[in-house]
């Protein structure tokens, strides 16, 4: 219910047009409307909006791990580097680039734990029994 309200909130952005309140106020109104579970209409179709805005999230990550768009500075911090892409109208709303970067972080962190751990097992396999 939560990933069809938040889609409906987050629909019709487009990144060269400016977004007009009524546009706003008419998302927030079909985000409601979204919550009555007798328009279960508005829910699947928030569904629906929301995988593809899942679908975009996880062709953007993989573009920038492929493409190594992801700077690591010193310490934790990281930055990436997002080119113009098709799915760049999902990219105009603050939550979905949240999200991105939520899912970024994650896939990181098990691609690094991933990293260490057949470095550590490669290293084990090499040693000589004593």
């Amino acid at each position: 219910m939560v990933y069809a309200t938040t889609a409906h909130l987050e629909s019709t952005y487009n990144v060269n047009k400016m977004v007009t309140s009524d546009q706003v106020m008419k998302n927030f109104w079909t985000a409601y409307d979204c919550l009555n579970l007798n328009k279960f209409d508005l829910v699947l179709k928030g569904f629906e909006e929301a995988m593809e805005i899942q679908k975009a999230i996880v062709r953007q990550a993989v573009s920038m791990i492929q493409k190594k768009q992801i700077v690591q500075l010193s310490g934790p911090f990281r930055y990436a580097i997002m080119n113009e892409t098709a799915d760049m109208k999902f990219f105009a709303h603050p939550l979905t680039l949240s999200k991105l970067a939520q899912f970024l972080v994650d896939t990181i962190i098990v691609r690094d734990s991933l990293n260490k751990s057949v470095s550590y097992t490669h290293l084990r396999a090499h040693e000589t029994p004593e």
